[in-house]
């Protein structure tokens, strides 16, 4: 389990806590996101939040151009009002990729619950094409 480290105001109530874990038979390590560079915080999330449901979310450029791209950072957010949230991240350079763009200049975008048939599709959908390609 991974338990994010607290500032030493909580370090009484963590230690506590922290001791109970022990007891009942937990491990646990202790983690400083800000000590992780980006791409080992993903890693780390990603393998520890499973299994995800992947969110395939379209979006149209405003140009025309039809974006597919799946996302596993997606949930249900709140049943009322219905909200889905699915986050975008950004290129390696900071960069927005093309959903997020889109969504900039149209805000309107379906998600789709990709299924065994369509996985291959999906995983083609996540590779970095231009994004005056349009989706499959």
């Amino acid at each position: 389990m991974v338990r994010p480290c607290h500032d030493t105001a909580t370090s009484a109530r963590n230690q506590s806590r922290d001791a109970c874990a022990y007891a009942m038979g937990e491990s646990f390590m202790r983690l400083q996101p800000e000590s992780l560079d980006n791409a080992a915080l993903y890693q780390l999330v990603i393998g520890t939040v499973a299994p995800r449901p992947i969110a395939w979310v379209s979006t149209r450029s405003a140009t025309g151009v039809v974006n597919l791209a799946p996302y596993s950072y997606f949930t249900v957010a709140s049943i009322r009002p219905l909200s889905l949230l699915f986050c975008p991240q950004r290129q390696p350079d900071g960069s927005a990729k093309d959903t997020l763009r889109n969504l900039d200049a149209v805000p309107e975008f379906v998600v789709h619950i990709p299924d065994q048939a369509t996985l291959d599709a999906m995983n083609v959908c996540s590779w970095g094409f231009p994004p005056s390609t349009a989706a499959p």
